[in-house]
């Protein structure tokens, strides 16, 4: 998803983003502009806002400083009741798999839930702000990990943080392979449940 240019003032809301493949072509090999989510506004002051989204089961493969779930190169993305599990980055070069913040953009980030901030990225110029309802922690989705990877296939000389495979079997034919099977509502015992801002509305949550 690519929101650019007059984009201001969009809101992502009960959102799933889950599945997905950023993948290096010869034409552009090192993908700088990759992100499951792209936010590159006219104007800095500019705001995109995510609300009850879902970051999940992503992988990416690129040599440039982006990020396989949230990119946000210019503007403001504000993230809030929303959860990053699972994301997957090449790190033989420079790509994180959470989020990344380039200089002149910012994020600010509160009631959400990440495997853990090692997977986050902000450039000198920039601005990644944490509220102070952050959590850290497995989701407990109904796809596990180990599910998303079965759905990998092994790509001699790259390494993953964790060690995992980075091509997706499902852009090839006949693997069978379908990243629509991942379930990622909570099972009862996640700590994401009711960890939200008590504030928001909740009867739309998915």
């Amino acid at each position: 998803v690519y929101v650019t240019g007059a984009g201001g003032g969009t809101a992502f809301e009960n959102g799933r983003f889950v599945g997905n493949a950023l993948q290096r072509w010869q034409a552009e090999a090192t993908c700088p502009n990759a992100g499951t989510v792209h936010v590159n506004l006219a104007n800095a002051a500019d705001a995109v806002s995510f609300d009850n989204c879902t970051f999940a089961y992503n992988v990416g493969d690129a040599s440039a400083p982006t990020a396989t779930g949230l990119l946000v190169s210019k503007g403001a993305a504000s993230v809030h009741n929303s959860v990053f599990h699972g994301n997957l980055a090449y790190t033989n070069g420079l790509m994180v798999a959470d989020i990344r913040v380039k200089n002149g953009a910012s994020c600010d980030v509160d009631w959400t839930l990440f495997d853990s901030t090692n997977d986050l990225h902000v450039a000198s110029a920039g601005t990644l702000t944490f509220g102070e309802h952050i959590l850290l922690g497995d989701p407990l989705f109904r796809s596990k990990l180990s599910d998303f990877v079965d759905l990998l296939s092994t790509k001699t000389g790259v390494s993953l943080d964790p060690e995992y495979p980075v091509v997706p079997l499902w852009t090839r034919l006949g693997t069978g392979k379908d990243p629509s099977v991942l379930d990622v509502h909570a099972k009862r015992r996640s700590p994401a449940i009711d960890a939200g801002d008590p504030a928001a509305e909740w009867r739309n949550e998915l």
